[in-house]
This record gives structure tokens, C-alpha cells and sequence, in this order.
């Protein structure tokens, strides 16, 4: 039984209540409209989406309480399922609440009446581009940093860039009138949106002409932009584009205190310049951000960048550089721009404070130039009296001729029992500056559910057109209730107990007093509760980086939807299911997200490893790892699968011995030990070619060699990935006896694998687990390196030809992030005559994954083979064809090369191994 409570607990339905899932009849009905692959009642399923980034949402989350749960998920793929989706719901008085990534921080997209959430990111693809006009029609699911990249490709760019890049779609910036850090030039999202596509609550789809200008009464499309989705669901926007800019120029300068700073900037802007970026810090942030400049000491500290046309970016820095200079304040340069550059998407204090029990919110408001010093020191005086208050600072960005927007940040920690009143507090606070010093509520984050309290006294008599509004668009309510103020939901939280939940509250840790001390599952050893609970709370920046979030539009295949379900079942809160653990498997282990990850040291994919042996106890592992899982004979998970390639190749080094044997003279002869080739069980069943041209390289390559035997021996990676520690515990005593014993007999001085995880393997988790094998590991590549390094033969001393041909190579993500050899192939390759190109994610920590990674391929076949095709899509844009590849061939010019098993599996590629050894002519010297 679960052990959590819902805070939201106001929705009642003929047929249960919040939380519970929707009928069966009812779910079999959304099938057939949307597939049933595109619905999910389960309750793994639905935890995904039980809140957006709301920090109060978050702080409950780490005490045992979710904000909502919908009924279910549902996953249209057209604007005609989503209107079949919202007339059934009208029909039978369903809730929807309209999704896109949830990273939205007003609880704009909390399930508050239960029902439906409706998940838009299967309408993901740019339409068309019209470079002429400028402007590209694009779908509302898509993923900001998706639509910037496929725009960059084209030679274009959106222009909309806010810190929820990663995390946040098309669709939620209409919904919330967003704003993106460049918007002084580019604008806020209503200022870039030309037309609108949208299903309205009656199911009808309405279009709205693209035209720039249009004089035919009120604009309707104005209205679904900030309604955040309850008067209408956004399927579809046409967006103005502009070329990439040209040039980028910054400019950096330490001001005496804010008002001056301020006036610089109006200064400025009210010459009809428009720099991309205007950010102004007071002291307080200026000295957090930017401590290494000695002169920021106590000062606010100016950061502009300029973007475009070379000449006109030159023209707005020089303008900045002149009123600086006129008023003598001092400039520092380039430094702080690159330091904002590189950590604007930082948002991992909000995690760290969370966790610990406090809160950490950020609160947007704007106003005219003459107002903004005045509503700032009103704003930053009421949080700071209200008792629990830690810190207060604000920048100003978003700077217009007329006004800017202030954004304040707000750290702390309230007593025990008293989040809730504290939140509600500050936000008071913070609502009557902006009522008696002329700002407005909301610049960019909208309304949700935080700020509707306080819409009525914003908006005046036209609140109630609004309600009006709505009670004609949506006359059952149905869309997105209790946002805005608008519909039948609750507008506070309740304290009742789910009735799923309601035998365990006992259990459930007090407010403040953070996890359950032994609330951890026993079969966790080594799991990182913490970091588990900072990632699960963060605004998962990192999902765009995740190969598998990229194909899979689950909230749960997240990396933050994975730590949520990870914290929920290690503390005992969520009971172990199917669902649960085909989600917390659906990763590849890639690390990826660790690129954006901010909390160092941290690996999700290694804690989400360590809860598959809970989870394989308890009979919840996917079918494909369950049957990797299996017991052996051969020792290795495949059984007798690779019996017959082990054979052939323990023959094949047999015959080459004898050969080299021969060949050798006595005083040609070696005195050193031989190293020890460990084939890996996984090459010898996905790519034998390879091991074999292993074997033939180390025999042409003049160092004594030994081939491991049995040569099909597991390392225990797969055992381990299955969620079997016990046997991958057998399978590394075996490989360290058998290594053990050829080391003494031989005095071998080096294990040699062709396989990455393998390398890892034996040369990093066997020492971590005590089971050091006495010799250093090192990847075949590796090994050729040094020798071709040291004079040793690799090629049989021939000077390679002008060239071999062309190849794309693929760096597995294993040899790149673990092992930082990724290069190492592509220069042997080189080497040997081939034209090696090395396409985007093909190099360092930023390499691309394969689809095949942690055994992903068995438990999402359709996934892995979406991420292998996008994988592949860029090694061909690469190698400039979009001719179709077969047999491991892009077309007759170029060849697909990489350095892993599990790759060449997935992406139909060579290994380097089969090419080097095909240069010198296949077989020993």
C-alpha cells in the first residue's frame, strides 16, 4: 500500500474520488480514441505527473505529500485526438489538464480536480519554415532546446531562450505568456507568436490566420495566450524566426547601486537600441555570482549582451561602453558574461534547500521605469520581515523602453508545520508592493495556482468578464479547474488522506522531518538518498539531454521522473509494481543527464542500477532483463549462446600462436609477460567479427598475448544491469580466478578488453568491491595507442595509402564519459589511412548514445530503436548524405565505426577493429 498523502483532495466523481483511476469503460473509450499504448491508469504512471516545479509542491513532496494525481495520462499524437479527447471528457464531466513539461513553478499543471492529464509532447515537429516571411509553424509539444537546434540547423533561430530551455515546451510558454533572457531584443512569447492552432473545450479545433497585422476586431488568439490552458489547448503555433545572428558581443560593469544602474539601462534603451541580454544584480546577488571580481565587492554588478548584425551588436556595446564610461563606472568585461553564459541554467540551490527543509521560491513582477527602484525596496522589505527569511536579492532583466522586470529570489527556513503560512506570507508580501508601487503580478511565470488569489484585485471589473469568459468557452468546467481562479477545484490545499493511502498516514514523517529514519528498502546498499531527493525535486534541465526522455513522452522516463519514483520507493511510500520498474529501467545508463546535472558527484543511472535487485526480488523486473537475469552454466547470461564463437575463437588464437611462434626470432623475442585479452561475453555474441580482428591485431601488433580462458566469460555488467547481484557477484570470482591463475602462470602484465563496460568492469567496480585483479585494464584501443605510440606494429609497417575511404565515427558513451578515450579509435583509424569524421555528439562528455545502452534495447525495443535511428540520422548528416545506410554502410563512400558491441548492434556499425585489421591485410604478420 502507498504511503503518501495528496494535498489537493477537493475533486469528487460519481465514480471515486481524486487520485483514483477512471473506470474502466471510461479508459477503454480513451484508448480507442488515442491507441492504448497512449493511456496510463497505473499508479507509477500517474505520479509523474503529480505536480509541476512549484517549490511548495516540491517541499511537500520530500515530507511525504503529492500535490495531485490524475485519474490518467493520456498521449495524443494530433490535434484531432485532443479534441475527441476534450468531447469525451465534456460528455462525461471529466477534469483535463493540459501538460507539456511540467516545469512550469505557479502549480499551473497540478492535477488539482484529478481527471485527465493530457500530455502534449507527441505533437513535437516543426510543420514547415517559410524563410522568407520568417516565421515557422511548430507544434506546442515540442522541447524548447529541441525546436533551437532544429532551427540553428536550418539557419535560424527562435530567439526565445529562458532558463527552463531544457525543460520546458512551446505549448507552456503561450500558456504562461513567457519570457525568454534574451527577450530586450527577441521579446516575450506573445511577441513571437504570429498564429495560433487550438482545440477549444467543446472539441472544436480553431485556426487563426498567420498574417503580421490584422485590423478584425479583438485578437482571439490573445486570449489562449497566458489562459494557461482553461480556455483552450495550444496544439499549434506559428512563431517568427530570425537568421542566426551574426555576431555576440558582451560588456560587464560593477555600477554604484541600483537606481544608477537602472538609469544606464533606460538611458540606453530609450535610443531604440535592443541588446539580446540587460541584466542588472544588486549587491547581494552580484557578490553570490560573480565573486571571483574583486571590484563587485558590495556593489550591483551590469551584464549586457549584444546579438546580430556584427556592426549593429558593436553599435549597442559601444552605446553601453559610452554611458558607463561618461558616468565613470567601472567596466569588467568579458569574464562575467561567460560566467552567466555558463551558469544561467543552474538551478540546483532550489534542490539543496528543499531537501534540507527550507524553501526557495523566485517571485517575476514588473513595472514602469519610474516605479521599479521604488516597488523593489517595498518588495525586499515585507519578505524580509516576515519571520523564517534567510535571503532576499533581485536582478532586473527583461528591460524594455518603458519598464522592466524585477525577479526577486527568496531562501528560507520556516519552522516546523509552518511552510504553508510562510509561502503565503512572502507572496503576500511581495503582491502588496506591486499593488501600492505600480507593478504588475506576474511579468512571465503566470498565475497557477499561486498567484490566483490575488488575480480579482489585479485584473479589477475585467476578472469578471474573465469568469464570464470561461463560463461561455468552457461552460462544464472541464479545462484545467481552479487555475487562475477559474472552475470548481479548490484553491487551497486540503489536509484529507487519499483513500488509498489512509491506513498507512500513520507512517507518513511529520512535516519537516524529511524522509522516514529506516524508511529506506534493505536492499539498497550504496543508494544515494540524497542526491536521489535533489534530483527528484529539481526542474530537470537535464531531461533534454536524456536519450531516452527524447522518444519516450512519460513523464516517468525522465531523469527527475525517475528519481521521483526511485525516492518513493526507496523510503517505502510507493509499492513496488510492473510499472514502477519498467520505468526505472527505461535509461541507458548513458549519463547524459549528469552533463547538466549540477549536483557533482551525483549518478542517477547508478542508483536506479542498484533499486533493479529490489525490484527483481520482488518479480517487478521487465520481461527482457528478467530473462537476462536467468542462471548459467557457461558463466555468462547467455548461456550456450556464444559457446560456438568461443570455441571458434579460442581456435583462431590457437592457429595464431603457432604462427607467430614460428615467425618470431628467439632474440626477437619479448622478455616481458604477455598481456591477457578478455573478449567480453557481449562481443562474442553482437559482433564476433570484432574479437576475432581483436586477436589478429594483438598478434600483428608484436606484443606477447594470451587469449582468457573460457574466452566467454561475463564480466558481471549484465548480471549486474538485470538486477542480479548475486550472480554478477559469481560471475567476477570466476573471471578473477581465471585471471588470477593465467597471471601467475604467464606473468601477464596487462588485461586487455575490446569491450568498454568490461574495461569498467574489471579495472573500476572490481577494486570498488575489493576483487583488485593485480594488473592495470585497458581498452584495446588503449593498448594500440601505446604501441603504435612505442614504435609497435599495428598495420605490418606499411605506409598507409592517401586514404581508405571515408567513415563517420560513433564514440560510445562509456569509453567517452568513463573512460575519456573516445578519440582514441578515430585516431587509429586515422592512422591507417581512413577520412574519420566525427559528427556533433561524437566527442567528449557530449557524446551521443547509441539506443543500446543498459540493456534499454530490451526493455523499450521501440525506444531504443527511435534513439539508434536519431543516432544514426546524425552520423549520415555527418557524412553530408541522406542516402539510406545498410549492412553497416551509410552509402558506398562512408562507413558507420565505433568501439562498442552494444553500438554496433544498434546502429548496424563496424568496429575499428574489423577496419584496422582490413587495412593491413587481415591476419598475423
Amino acid at each position: 500500500m502507498s504511503r503518501y498523502e495528496l494535498a489537493y483532495e477537493g475533486h469528487r466523481r460519481p465514480e471515486g474520488r481524486a487520485g483514483d483511476p477512471l473506470p474502466v469503460e471510461l479508459v477503454d473509450a480513451l484508448a480507442r480514441l488515442v491507441g492504448p499504448g497512449d493511456v496510463d491508469v497505473s499508479e507509477a504512471g500517474r505520479v509523474a505527473y503529480a505536480r509541476d516545479f512549484w517549490p511548495l509542491a516540491a517541499a511537500w513532496f520530500v515530507k511525504g505529500r503529492l500535490a495531485a494525481l490524475p485519474e490518467a495520462v493520456v498521449w495524443p499524437e494530433s490535434p484531432e485526438e485532443v479534441a475527441a479527447v476534450l468531447r469525451l471528457a465534456g460528455e462525461r464531466g471529466v477534469p483535463v489538464t493540459p501538460y507539456g513539461a511540467g516545469s512550469g513553478v505557479m502549480g499551473g499543471a497540478v492535477p488539482v480536480a484529478g481527471g485527465i492529464a493530457l500530455d502534449l509532447k507527441k505533437l513535437n515537429r516543426i510543420r514547415r519554415l517559410d524563410p522568407d516571411s520568417l516565421v515557422a509553424e511548430v507544434e506546442a509539444g515540442i522541447i524548447g532546446q529541441v525546436l533551437e537546434e532544429e532551427l540553428n540547423r536550418a539557419g535560424f533561430t527562435c530567439g526565445h531562450v529562458p532558463q527552463s530551455m531544457y525543460a520546458s515546451t512551446l505549448g507552456g510558454w503561450i500558456a504562461c505568456r513567457a519570457a525568454g533572457q534574451f527577450s530586450t531584443r527577441y521579446g516575450k512569447i506573445e511577441d513571437i507568436v504570429v498564429g495560433l492552432e487550438a482545440v477549444l473545450p467543446s472539441g472544436e479545433i480553431w485556426r487563426s490566420k498567420a498574417v503580421p497585422r490584422a485590423s478584425t476586431g479583438p485578437r482571439l488568439d490573445q486570449l489562449l495566450l497566458g489562459s494557461e490552458g482553461t480556455l483552450g489547448v495550444v496544439t499549434a503555433a506559428t512563431i517568427r524566426v530570425w537568421p542566426v545572428p551574426e555576431a555576440r558581443v558582451g560588456r560587464s560593469y560593477v555600477v554604484p547601486d541600483v537606481a544608477r544602474g537602472l538609469d544606464l539601462i533606460r538611458g540606453v534603451l530609450r535610443r531604440g537600441l535592443r541588446p539580446a541580454v540587460v541584466r542588472l544584480y544588486d549587491e547581494t546577488e552580484a557578490a553570490r555570482h560573480f565573486a571571483d571580481v574583486p571590484e563587485v565587492a558590495g556593489h550591483p554588478m551590469l551584464v549586457v549582451l549584444c546579438e546580430g548584425d556584427r556592426e549593429l551588436a558593436e553599435l549597442e556595446a559601444a552605446a553601453f561602453d559610452g554611458a558607463a564610461g561618461a558616468a565613470g563606472y567601472t567596466p569588467t568585461g568579458w569574464g562575467p558574461v561567460e560566467h552567466w553564459l555558463k551558469t544561467r541554467f543552474d538551478v540546483s540551490l532550489s534542490s539543496y534547500l528543499i531537501r534540507g527543509g527550507g524553501l526557495f521560491e523566485t517571485i517575476e513582477v514588473a513595472s514602469l521605469w519610474r516605479d521599479a527602484t521604488a516597488l523593489y525596496a517595498a518588495a525586499k522589505k515585507g519578505i524580509e520581515a516576515v519571520p523564517g527569511t534567510m535571503l532576499v536579492s533581485g536582478h532586473w532583466s527583461h528591460a524594455y523602453p518603458e519598464g522592466v522586470c524585477l525577479y526577486l529570489t527568496v531562501a528560507a527556513m520556516p519552522g516546523p508545520g509552518e511552510h504553508e503560512a510562510y509561502y503565503r506570507a512572502i507572496w503576500d508580501a511581495a503582491m502588496k508592493a506591486c499593488g501600492e508601487n505600480g507593478g504588475t503580478i506576474s511579468h512571465h511565470h503566470g498565475v497557477g495556482l499561486v498567484r490566483a488569489p490575488y488575480l480579482p484585485r489585479e485584473l479589477g471589473p475585467a476578472y469578471e468578464w474573465l469568469r464570464g469568459l470561461k463560463a461561455v468557452a468552457d461552460p462544464k468546467g472541464i479545462l484545467n479547474p481552479g487555475k487562475m481562479g477559474l472552475g470548481g477545484a479548490p484553491a487551497e490545499p486540503s489536509t484529507a488522506t487519499s483513500t488509498s493511502t489512509a491506513a498507512a498516514t500513520a507512517a507518513i514523517p511529520p512535516e519537516g522531518s524529511g524522509p522516514a529514519p529506516g524508511a529506506q528498502l534493505d536492499a539498497t546498499e550504496g543508494f544515494d538518498l540524497k542526491g536521489v531527493t535533489d534530483c527528484a525535486i529539481c526542474p530537470n534541465i537535464c531531461r533534454f539531454d536524456c536519450p531516452a526522455t527524447r522518444v519516450d513522452p512519460r513523464e516517468g522516463v525522465t531523469p527527475s521522473g525517475k528519481a521521483r519514483l526511485a525516492y518513493l520507493l526507496a523510503t517505502g511510500r510507493l509499492g513496488w509494481s510492473a510499472e514502477a520498474a519498467e520505468l526505472l529501467a527505461s535509461c541507458l545508463g548513458c549519463r547524459a543527464c549528469a552533463e547538466l546535472c549540477r549536483f557533482h558527484g551525483f549518478s542517477l543511472p547508478d542508483n536506479l542500477a542498484i533499486l533493479r535487485a529490489p525490484a527483481a526480488a520482488k518479480g517487478s523486473l521487465p520481461a527482457g532483463l528478467a530473462d537476462l537475469g536467468r542462471e548459467s552454466t557457461r558463466g555468462n547470461p547467455y548461456g550456450e549462446e556464444t559457446a560456438a564463437v568461443a570455441g571458434e575463437l579460442t581456435a583462431a588464437a590457437a592457429a595464431l600462436t603457432a604462427r607467430v611462434a614460428s615467425a618470431v626470432d628467439e632474440t626477437e623475442a619479448s622478455a616481458d609477460g604477455p598481456v591477457l585479452f578478455f573478449p567480453g561475453c557481449s562481443t562474442l555474441r553482437l559482433r564476433p567479427q570484432a574479437a576475432q580482428a581483436s586477436l589478429n591485431l594483438l598478434a600483428r601488433s608484436g606484443a606477447p598475448w594470451q587469449l582468457i580462458g573460457p574466452p566467454d566469460l561475463c564480466c558481471g555488467h549484465a548480471h549486474m544491469a538485470a538486477g542480479r547481484p548475486d550472480l554478477a557477484a559469481a560471475d567476477a570470482r570466476r573471471v578473477q580466478d581465471v585471471i588470477g591463475k593465467a597471471a601467475k602462470a604467464t606473468g601477464a602484465k596487462a588485461i586487455v578488453t575490446g569491450c568498454p563496460e568490461c574495461a569498467i568492469a574489471l579495472g573500476r567496480r572490481y577494486p570498488e568491491r575489493g576483487m583488485d585483479l593485480g594488473l592495470p585494464v585497458l581498452t584495446l584501443a588503449a593498448f594500440l595507442a601505446e604501441r603504435a605510440g612505442e614504435g609497435g606494429r599495428t598495420d605490418q609497417g606499411s605506409a598507409p595509402p592517401k586514404s581508405r575511404g571515408r567513415l563517420v565515427y560513433h564514440a560510445p558513451c562509456v569509453l567517452a564519459r568513463e573512460l575519456g578515450q573516445d578519440g582514441l579509435p578515430a585516431d587509429l583509424l586515422r592512422r591507417a589511412g581512413y577520412e574519420v569524421a566525427e559528427p556533433e555528439g561524437s566527442a567528449g562528455r557530449a557524446t551521443h548514445c547509441c539506443g543500446g545502452g543498459l540493456f534499454y534495447d530490451r526493455v523499450s525495443p521501440d525506444g531504443s530503436r527511435r534513439v539508434a535511428a536519431g543516432r544514426q540520422e546524425e552520423l549520415l548528416r555527418a557524412a553530408r548524405t541522406d542516402r539510406p545506410r545498410t549492412a553497416g554502410v551509410a552509402n558506398a563512400d562512408v562507413t558507420i565505426v565505433t568501439a562498442c558491441p552494444f553500438c554496433e548492434e544498434r546502429l548496424g556499425a563496424l568496429d575499428f577493429t574489423e577496419l584496422l585489421d582490413r587495412a593491413a591485410g587481415r591476419g598475423a604478420r
